[in-house]
């Protein structure tokens, strides 16, 4: 028998495309997590593959990832409120409906 343990940290996020010129077909980027000043404390990459219009919103259930008490980063998430952080979504690339890239940055 073969017991594993596991320690998850999990999330939602809903992302809203507010600044998107033409419907998405995915959109590749960076979930950042950061203190009440803005400075990052954690990130994550992460692949929207769902179709999104302009202004629309989009939820994503059930992200996270496999905590590691030997890395800060991973403290700091495990015993950070919610309401003392920030979230932000860095877009690094986005594939448009039609075909289009473009690389944000």
């Amino acid at each position: 028998m073969n017991d594993v343990y596991q320690d998850h940290i999990w999330f939602d996020c809903e992302f809203c495309a507010v600044q998107l010129k033409s419907p998405a077909r995915a959109i590749k980027g960076t979930i950042e997590f950061c203190d009440l000043f803005g400075e990052p404390r954690f990130r994550i990459g992460y692949t929207l593959n769902e179709r999104l219009q302009p202004g629309a919103r989009v939820t994503a259930a059930g992200l996270g990832f496999e905590y590691n008490d030997f890395m800060n980063e991973h403290q700091w998430m495990l015993t950070t409120d919610l309401d003392d952080m920030t979230v932000r979504f860095q877009v690094g690339q986005i594939l448009y409906e039609d075909g289009a890239t473009e690389t944000v940055r």
